[in-house]
C-alpha cells in the first residue's frame, strides 16, 4: 500500500470502518498501547510491524484506553484468509477477510485497527480504502474451469467381446478441464479357451487387447463427482488353435462405440477414485474360427465394460 498526500474524506474512512468492522464511537485521544496478539505465517509483515502501522495511521498524541486485538493468518489453495478479533471500550468485533496476499491483509488489520483507534482520522493516500479482492490466481471453486493431467491404472470386467465374461486391466492418460475431461486408455484381458461346441473338442485359446479414447461431461457434488461419457475403442483378439492336428494363430479388428457415465470421489487434491460402465457397439463383427469346423470367437452386438481405477493429477 503507497501512501500519498491526498486526503481522504472524514465520512470515507469512517465508512470503511464501518464495513470492514465494529468501531466505537471515540473522540481522537490518544496514544494507547495495543496488545496484539498476531500469527502469521513466515513472510508475512510481524506483529511489531503492524502494531508500529497501526499507530502511525491513527496519529494519536496521547494516551488512551488500550486496544486487544487478536489476529490469525493462514493460506488455503493459494488465498490468504484472515479472522482478526477485537477488543476496545467494552466492546468485541470480529471480522473474516481474504485477499491475494499476506500483505494485503496485514494492510486491511492496520486500517481497521487505526479507525478503532481514532474513527476522525484522515487517511491520506493515493487511492481510496477498499475490502480485499479474492486473486485472480486463486484456484478455481467447484465447477468452474482447471486444467489437470491425469495419469490411471485400472482394472474391471468385459462382457461381450470374448465368449465368456472375464477380467481386463490397463493404464491411461488424460487431461481434465472440468468439468470436461478426456482420457487414453489401453487395456488386455486374461486368456480363455472356448470350444466351437460344448466343454471339450476342437477350439481356441483367446485373448484381446484394446484401446479407446473417452471424454466425459463430469458434474462436482462436493468431493464427489459423476457425468455421462462416449467414445471409440479398437479391439485386436488373437487366438490360436487347441484340440487339433495343426493349430494356427489368428487375429482379428474391429471397432466399437462407447456410451457410458462415470462416477467417483476426490479424497486429496491430485487423487481420484474412478468408476466407470460402457456399453459396447462394434462396428462389425469379425470371427475367429477352425476351418471346416466352426467360429471359436466372435464379439456380440452389444458388449459391457466395466472398470475401477485410480487416477493421480498434477500439476
Amino acid at each position: 500500500m503507497v501512501w500519498g498526500s491526498r486526503k481522504v474524506p472524514r465520512r470515507l474512512a469512517a465508512l470503511v470502518g464501518a464495513t470492514l468492522g465494529w468501531i466505537p464511537s471515540a473522540q481522537a485521544q490518544p496514544s494507547a498501547p495495543i496488545e496484539l496478539d498476531w500469527v502469521a505465517p513466515t513472510g508475512c509483515p510481524s506483529a511489531r510491524s503492524v502494531r508500529e502501522e497501526t499507530l502511525r495511521l491513527a496519529r494519536l498524541s496521547r494516551f488512551q484506553d488500550p486496544l486487544t486485538a487478536r489476529g490469525r493468518i493462514e493460506e488455503l489453495d493459494g488465498v490468504w484468509h484472515l479472522h482478526l478479533v477485537t477488543e476496545f471500550r467494552g466492546g468485541i468485533g470480529e471480522r473474516n477477510l481474504s485477499a491475494s496476499s499476506c500483505a494485503a491483509l496485514s494492510e486491511a488489520a492496520e486500517l481497521v485497527l487505526a479507525l478503532i483507534l481514532n474513527p476522525d482520522v484522515e487517511i491520506a493516500g493515493g487511492a481510496e480504502p477498499a475490502p480485499p479482492k479474492a486473486p485472480s490466481s486463486a484456484r478455481p471453486a467447484p465447477g468452474r474451469s482447471e486444467v489437470d493431467f491425469v495419469g490411471s491404472a485400472h482394472a474391471g470386467m468385459h462382457a461381450g467381446v470374448l465368449r465368456t465374461v472375464g477380467a481386463e486391466f490397463g493404464l491411461g492418460l488424460g487431461l481434465s478441464v472440468r468439468p470436461f475431461s478426456i482420457r487414453a486408455s489401453v487395456g488386455a484381458s486374461l486368456p480363455e479357451t472356448t470350444h466351437v461346441s460344448g466343454d471339450t473338442g476342437p477350439g481356441g485359446d483367446a485373448w484381446f487387447l484394446s484401446g479407446d479414447l473417452t471424454g466425459c461431461w463430469e458434474i462436482p457434488i462436493g468431493a464427489a463427482f459423476a457425468g455421462p461419457c462416449a467414445g471409440l475403442a479398437a479391439t485386436r483378439m488373437q487366438g490360436h488353435g487347441a484340440g487339433v492336428q495343426s493349430p494356427q494363430p489368428g487375429v482379428v479388428w474391429w471397432a466399437s462405440g462407447l456410451l457410458g457415465a462415470s462416477a467417483g470421489l476426490r479424497p486429496t487434491r491430485h487423487v481420484n477414485l474412478r468408476l466407470s460402465g460402457f456399453a459396447l457397439v462394434p462396428a462389425h463383427r469379425p470371427k475367429l474360427f477352425l476351418e471346416d469346423l466352426g467360429v471359436v470367437e466372435q464379439p456380440r452386438e452389444l458388449g459391457a465394460l466395466g472398470r475401477f481405477g485410480v487416477e493421480l493429477t498434477w500439476p
